[in-house]
């Protein structure tokens, strides 16, 4: 994965997690192996998205902020699409994780 696309992705996601959490609170990243892939997460501590935004989360213009476009989200998705990797999410009102999956090529 280009190191610009990576910045990009990991910024976008860590500034939500930031402007999620309005009170402070902890924004973590953490990576490694599992199986056939490479995982990357970045967690909040902030108030979690909510269940009637999950299902349009990461489309286009689909925001919980009052002054924010809602394209950093998708933006990630199809950069992480290009480099054929996967992104998951899991939220409750104590915290959101953004889980991203990265294929380790095959060594055969």
């Amino acid at each position: 994965m280009d190191a610009r696309d990576l910045r990009q992705v990991i910024y976008n996601l860590v500034r939500n997690g930031l402007e999620a959490m309005k009170k402070g609170g902890r924004v973590s990243i953490r990576t490694y192996q599992c199986g056939k892939a490479v995982l990357l997460e970045i967690a909040d501590t902030g108030g979690g998205i909510p269940r009637e935004v999950m299902d349009d989360l990461g489309e286009p213009f689909v925001t919980t902020k009052k002054f924010a476009a809602g394209l950093g989200l998708a933006v990630s998705i199809r950069i992480l699409q290009r480099y054929h990797a996967g992104i998951t999410v899991q939220s409750s009102p104590h915290g959101t994780t953004f889980t991203i999956a990265f294929p380790l090529p095959d060594n055969n």
